[in-house]
């Protein structure tokens, strides 16, 4: 079960950071590296774009209620969406980069991250390891710490 971030305590990312007129909050300090990584990505030619932070456990539920209603597979909807409570979204620490699909792996910018995103404590939460049960999810990225 996920922490679930208090949404006061939550600050929005700067529009320049975020996938159209997206409004993103994150913690201040998920904010901040996130910054600074962002800064770091545009100085080799890398652009980040979220469009996905913190995500209310109702807001989950509503994610998982649409594809449901979209006629989606209840088994492949809960194998992708994690159920409400368990989101690392949950917390404000993860974020969604843009494109959040599989082809997302096959870009500079998650290049750039996996030789990169440590340095800034952020950590890829899906990886590509058949060791888990979770599929890979090559753009989200989850704040550790630095």
């Amino acid at each position: 079960n996920a922490d679930v971030a208090d949404p006061a305590q939550l600050v929005r990312l700067a529009d320049s950071l975020t996938f159209k007129d997206f409004r993103i909050y994150v913690t201040r300090s998920t904010r901040e590296a996130f910054v600074r990584m962002a800064a770091a990505a545009s100085n080799d030619g890398i652009r980040l774009i979220a469009d996905s932070g913190f995500r209310s456990p109702s807001f989950q539920k509503k994610i998982i209620k649409r594809r449901l209603a979209d006629g989606q597979d209840s088994a492949k909807v809960l194998r992708e969406v994690a159920p409400p409570g368990y989101s690392q979204h949950h917390t404000g620490r993860a974020l969604d980069l843009v494109p959040s699909k599989a082809r997302f792996a096959h870009t500079d910018t998650y290049r750039w991250l996996k030789n990169n995103a440590a340095r800034f404590g952020f950590t890829e939460s899906y990886p590509n390891d058949t060791s888990t049960p979770f599929p890979w999810e090559s753009w989200h990225w989850y704040y550790v710490g630095e």
